[in-house]
């Protein structure tokens, strides 16, 4: 009888602790998810390259060394007698970037954090940080090559291709017209399998976020394992103890990944975290009453907010923040549309990063989900990354300031659309939980990143949408720095700022935020912070 064994979900490829390792208060780790990119193998391939060989050999000692510096920690901190708590920072990186790009971010950011290590060895946190790149099973565009699309082709595109040349070439008039109408459909289905956005898609929902979910629960399961401390453990699950933190960094499709990976980790059968379906109408509940109820009473949407952010017996969801979002635009609307709802609002801070002129999402993003996404208008069709904030180039336009959802609005082709219009979105001023919304398109960094110029008005952004595709495409032959999509990682001043607000959030003791109003103004970033509610509303 042969015995087989079960591979493994994950992967540790990588492990950095910061600022060392005889004494760390900061872990850098790169995981992995082992799932192949076409379901016929067995395990992902990068894994048994040589590139990678190495770490993945090294993988069960990096996960002894996170272990033994966990519980060096909890001992060293109750011997001080301190507040300990963890950290857990997690970022998903997005669509079209295989494992050896993540690898890239991962160094890029390993450079950051080992310039800020001084200033950990000098001035220590009292929590314990874990900053995980998380490497979901993403596929470069055009992988695979013409071999192999041709031979998964099903019968179906096959019998529509011979259909197609029999008409085109031999037959006349409407005859062949429908023949090239057949080889036009079958010449779309296959560019739309060389992109591979669906298939990402696929592997998105269907690998990366229960991936994710076993990452999540294996961090659970290894802090209440090292922690010597029983009582302590008790605290921490009775709530006496402030539970870990557990904050998300989403970019693009990662945004995606992430929202649904909060929905499938949180217990939605807790009698705590699902009093809220009752508190609009005690008699019906969520039968009933209007489907997404605006409420003012802050004190009681604090404490539901408290219990929804609750993830087992350790975890508390605290800052999300969801970088050229490639999820509808409906997400933050308080229209029945807004399906993720449930997950944002269970955040002690959300934190939105917009370009307007991300001609990925405006182009591509949009024109793949007009097949998948229910929506009857063209401005409803769009992504949330490609939001704007309203007079953003006017005088003080720059900046932080209070707002809300009436200041945010979408730019179409032809118009302009407020998302508190009266006829498309329709969307009330506040969505019961708090926003920011981080509008870069403007941004200046001593160069421009994220669009070619600044567009003061409705004809300027068309050549501004037009320039910035240019300088995309010559982006990719290193001829421009122009990276409306993912140039948010690009220039200093913003990647700092990402970096902050997922380690820190908007207003914390330890560190000033980098990003303060004078330097938002100077880097031409606009800011608004959206409250829960309308400001001094009893």
């Amino acid at each position: 009888m042969t015995i087989t064994t079960r591979q493994p979900e994950l992967a540790l490829l990588k492990y950095q602790p910061f600022p060392s390792a005889q004494n760390p208060c900061f872990s850098h780790m790169l995981v992995c998810s082992t799932a192949p990119l076409e379901a016929e193998r067995p395990f992902r391939l990068a894994l048994t390259q040589p590139d990678f060989r190495a770490d993945f050999d090294n993988n069960a000692q990096n996960f002894a060394q996170l272990r033994t510096h966990l519980f060096d920690y909890f001992q060293r901190q109750q011997s001080n007698g301190k507040s300990q708590r963890v950290r857990v920072v997690v970022r998903i990186h997005g669509y079209n970037v295989p494992l050896k790009s993540v690898r890239e971010e991962y160094k890029q950011a390993e450079r950051k954090f080992r310039d800020d290590a001084c200033r950990l060895t000098e001035s220590p946190p009292d929590d314990y940080v874990l900053f995980l790149h998380y490497a979901w099973p993403s596929e470069r565009i055009g992988a695979g090559g013409p071999l192999r699309w041709i031979r998964a082709m099903p019968m179906g595109l096959w019998l529509l291709f011979a259909l197609g040349s029999l008409l085109a070439f031999l037959a006349a008039g409407w005859l062949a017209a429908i023949g090239q109408l057949c080889l036009g459909i079958g010449i779309t289905l296959m560019l739309l399998r060389m992109v591979t956005y669906f298939r990402d898609r696929e592997r998105a929902s269907t690998f990366g976020v229960f991936d994710a979910v076993e990452m999540v629960r294996a961090l659970h399961h290894l802090v209440k394992e090292v922690i010597p401390d029983r009582s302590y453990l008790s605290d921490l699950q009775s709530g006496k103890e402030p539970r870990i933190s557990l904050s998300f960094l989403g970019h693009s499709m990662g945004t995606f990944l992430t929202t649904m990976l909060i929905r499938v980790l949180t217990n939605v059968f807790d009698p705590e975290a699902d009093s809220h379906l009752w508190s609009a109408n005690t008699q019906s509940g969520p039968f009933g009453g209007p489907s997404c109820p605006p409420s003012f009473d802050e004190q009681a949407n604090e404490r539901q907010r408290e219990q929804l952010a609750q993830i087992g017996d350790l975890f508390s969801l605290d800052r999300l923040i969801l970088v050229a979002a490639d999820i509808p635009v409906w997400t933050i609307t308080t229209g029945r549309s807004n399906y993720l709802r449930s997950c944002l609002r269970r955040f002690r801070q959300t934190f939105l990063f917009v370009n307007d002129a991300d001609m990925v999402l405006r182009l591509a993003s949009t024109l793949a989900n007009y097949f998948v996404f229910p929506s009857g208008t063209r401005i409803g069709g769009y992504r949330l990354g490609n939001l704007s904030i309203k007079g953003r180039t006017r005088l003080q336009g720059y900046g932080k300031r209070v707002g809300d959802l009436s200041e945010l609005e979408l730019h179409g082709a032809l118009r302009t659309q407020s998302l508190c219009d009266e006829s498309t979105f329709r969307c009330q001023r506040w969505i019961g939980y708090p926003l920011n919304v981080i509008d870069c398109t403007d941004y200046d960094d001593g160069g421009r990143y994220l669009s070619v110029f600044t567009a003061r008005n409705a004809a300027q952004r068309f050549f501004n949408y037009t320039a910035t595709l240019m300088a995309m495409l010559a982006g990719s032959l290193k001829l421009s720095k122009i990276d409306g999509h993912g140039g948010y990682f690009q220039g200093k001043f913003c990647m700092n700022l990402l970096y902050e607000l997922a380690l820190y959030g908007d207003s914390n003791s330890e560190q000033p935020l980098v990003g303060t109003d004078d330097k938002l103004r100077q880097h031409q970033i606009s800011w608004i912070a959206i409250p829960s509610h309308q400001p001094g509303f009893d």
